[in-house]
């Protein structure tokens, strides 16, 4: 079966390249003790690097939820909101270079007029509740930590409550904040295990519980990442 699979790549790369195009990998995993493997590491002998670094082959998950799909059309500016967490009681995050670095990648788009973006004040899931009433907003892009709660058997970012100490905000519940949204088209996860789903549930983790309460994409990390890989998150 491997072989048969990596025959079907090959032949669909070469036509892909034969028409000057990329190829989209789109992988539907159903089995969640499967899903929670680091597929985006998958390595091609053939070119000597991993399927995923390359731009002529990006790579994807793709869940089949049922939901009807709709054109994704908006009318510019593209409203980004963005939210910095870091509580007292956690590895401190560089607040303003994290800004700093979002900033600059998307300077000339800002320029332009197509790009706005609002960073939210607080830190707090009320904050971000009224931020989320006075959208609307197409990409909700969130830095600081995050994780996986085993016994809850769920995903979590974490904000600060009133007194700037931590608060563990459960995959349900930024569900809720985000949910009812419409013009909500992306909504980007800068912080560890985004992706980390349990063995026995392929919704479980905070990205794929997002993409369940009707968020058309979700960009999040499986594993822990370092400073430098959050850097180049950003950067890209």
């Amino acid at each position: 079966m491997a072989s048969e699979v990596g025959a079907y790549y090959r032949t669909s790369l070469n036509e892909a390249r034969k028409q000057k195009k990329g190829l989209r990998l789109r992988l539907r995993i159903e089995a969640p003790e499967l899903a929670a493997l680091p597929w985006e590491y998958l390595y091609d002998e053939a070119e000597g690097d991993y399927v995923g670094l390359s731009t002529e082959t990006p790579l994807i998950r793709y869940l089949e939820l049922g939901r009807p799909q709709e054109p994704l059309i908006i009318e510019p500016p593209l409203r980004i909101l963005g939210m910095v967490a870091s509580p007292h009681d956690f590895p401190e995050l560089d607040v303003a270079g994290e800004k700093q670095l979002m900033t600059e990648a998307i300077e000339q788009l800002v320029e332009a007029g197509v790009v706005e973006i609002t960073w939210l004040k607080g830190q707090t899931s009320d904050a971000l509740q009224d931020a989320m009433l006075e959208g609307p907003w197409h990409i909700f892009h969130f830095i600081g930590h995050g994780g996986f709660d085993e016994e809850a058997g769920e995903g979590l970012i974490v904000l600060a409550d009133a007194d700037g100490n931590e608060h563990r905000l459960g995959a349900t519940q930024l569900g809720r904040l985000l949910n009812g949204h419409s013009s909500m088209r992306l909504a980007v996860l800068n912080a560890c295990e985004g992706a980390r789903a349990s063995e026995t549930n392929l919704l479980s983790s905070t990205g794929s519980f997002l993409i369940g309460r009707g968020i058309p994409d979700v960009v999040s990390l499986q594993q822990q990442d370092s400073d430098r890989g959050a850097h180049e998150y950003h950067r890209r």
